[in-house]
This record gives structure tokens, C-alpha cells and sequence, in this order.
């Protein structure tokens, strides 16, 4: 189940983009409950996702926001395509099985810089969360490119043998980022009491 932040017939959308742009205007953050699983373990049904509307300075790893399908949407950046004309998105739940379709940057209604869960906040600007966000983007696409050339066809017995050794390269490389996602992850996700 994607992780949907407000499910609607379709007439919310029409009502929420002046709200959006007063919001972006503010330059303020405002708190949006999380519902849905395609987020976990890092986000949870109930968390409080603390949005920034400031969307200049966007990059992969970064939680967003957006409205696609008649619902708010919360899931990673795993990939900017910057081309002359237009700049496209590709975002993935961290659960989720398949990858988003892709998003325009007017779509977007803001990046995720905190969560909120009991009392307690987890910053997502920090060095340690930027980082972790990376490692969960490079697992995604060594998965992606695993599940491509498991498809593939082999035309040569040279083929194969240059395709066995990437995979096992890449799953080598799943490995030890894996692991590092395991060390950083208590670090990157620590709760801290609220202020004030």
C-alpha cells in the first residue's frame, strides 16, 4: 500500500492548489499525517512528516510530497533527469515494489525535513539522514538493474559470463551497502525529544 497522506474523489485537488502556493509563499513547514506502508520501516501510519515547501534544491534521497491518483503521496527521490527543456523525477516508496511514474517539479508539494512520532522528532536534514538516504537509493537501483538482467537475454556464452560477473559484482556491492545501511541506521533515525 502506497503511503498515502489523504485519499480524495478528485475535488481536494482543485481546492488545494492555492493552499499549496500560499504555503510555499510562507516559507513555513507544516505537518502532514503519514498513512500507508510503502515508507517503512524508516516512516510509520501515524508519524507527523514535517514539510518544507521550499522545492529549489531538491536531491536524490530526499523524501517528497506530491498529489498523484487522488491522494498525497510521501516516497524517495531515486533519480533526477535533468534534460534541456524540462527536469523529470523518479520517485520509489522505500517499501514499495515498483517505481513511481514520473513526476514534474510543479507536482511536487514539498521536500520532508522532519518526522514526528511520539512526542519525539527525527531530523531529515542531517549529515547522517542524507547519507542513509543515498544508500537506501543505490540498494534500490542494485535491485532494479538484479531484477533487468535476471530478463535478459543471452546471446553468447561471453555474454553470459560478462552478465554472471556483474551480478555477482552487484550483489557484492548490495552487500556491503547493506551493512552500512545496518550500522547507519539507528544513528541517522534517532528520535529527539521536541523543543519547547
Amino acid at each position: 500500500m502506497p503511503s498515502v497522506i489523504k485519499k480524495d474523489d478528485g475535488r481536494i485537488k482543485n481546492r488545494l492548489i492555492p493552499i499549496m502556493e500560499l504555503w510555499a509563499q510562507s516559507g513555513q513547514h507544516h505537518k502532514i499525517a503519514m498513512v500507508g506502508s510503502s515508507m517503512l520501516p524508516y516512516f510509520m501510519a501515524g508519524d507527523q512528516l514535517c514539510v518544507s515547501h521550499e522545492n529549489s534544491d531538491l536531491n536524490v534521497g530526499d523524501v517528497i510530497t506530491f498529489y498523484k491518483n487522488n491522494a498525497h503521496v510521501a516516497h524517495r527521490i531515486i533519480q533526477i533527469r535533468d534534460q534541456s527543456d524540462r527536469s523529470t523525477i523518479i520517485t520509489k516508496g522505500d517499501n514499495a515494489k515498483r517505481v513511481d511514474a514520473p513526476l514534474n517539479p510543479s507536482e511536487i508539494i514539498g521536500r520532508v525535513s522532519a518526522v514526528i512520532r511520539n512526542e519525539k522528532s527525527m531530523n531529515l536534514d542531517s549529515f547522517a539522514w542524507k547519507i542513509l538516504g543515498r544508500l537506501i537509493v543505490y540498494t534500490t537501483h542494485i535491485r532494479l538493474e538484479r531484477k533487468r538482467m535476471r530478463h535478459a537475454d543471452i546471446a553468447a556464452p561471453v555474454s553470459a559470463l560478462r552478465l554472471r560477473f556483474r551480478q555477482n559484482l552487484l550483489r557484492s556491492f548490495a552487500f556491503v551497502v547493506n551493512r552500512a545501511i545496518k550500522a547507519l541506521g539507528p544513528v541517522a533515525c534517532r528520535f529527539r525529544p521536541l523543543k519547547g
